[in-house]
């Protein structure tokens, strides 16, 4: 993804040039993109990164583990995807932190309604299922 999450007009040639396939930049509507070439954009929200709620808005842990469920259950309703961007330096160096994930984790797991992926599954899946777009 661009530094920072935030895409350029260059952002996508300079991944392909790299010889990346997927761009987690964000985008303005949020919606997962594939292109003629199977370049795939997999936009995450700042709702499901780590630094958002424990860098910046300095929330408490049993904060973030409501507001990640909320939003969780929310995509669920509205069949979005969800992306996490756990990092190890924010969520790594926190027990409590770390104990927060793994209830996220279990909470995925335990309902049918989920499925955990990597983003290459996603970007397998998208493939599979969304119509090619224009790509500049």
């Amino acid at each position: 993804r661009a530094p920072g999450g935030a895409s350029t007009t260059y952002t996508r040639k300079l991944l392909r040039e790299l010889g990346y396939n997927i761009d987690a930049s964000l985008t303005e509507t949020g919606a997962i993109s594939v292109a003629a070439d199977g370049f795939t954009c997999l936009p995450y929200q700042w709702i499901g990164v780590d630094a958002t709620h424990w860098l910046w808005h300095k929330r408490e842990c049993s904060e973030v583990e409501t507001l990640w469920q909320s939003a969780l259950l929310n995509a669920a309703h509205n069949d979005q995807n969800l992306f996490f961007i756990w990092h190890p330096h924010v969520m790594g160096i926190s027990p409590e932190r770390l104990a927060i994930g793994e209830s996220i984790i279990r909470f995925v797991q335990d309902d049918p309604r989920f499925e955990i992926l990597t983003l290459k599954q996603q970007r397998e899946h998208s493939l599979a299922n969304l119509a090619a777009e224009d790509d500049d």
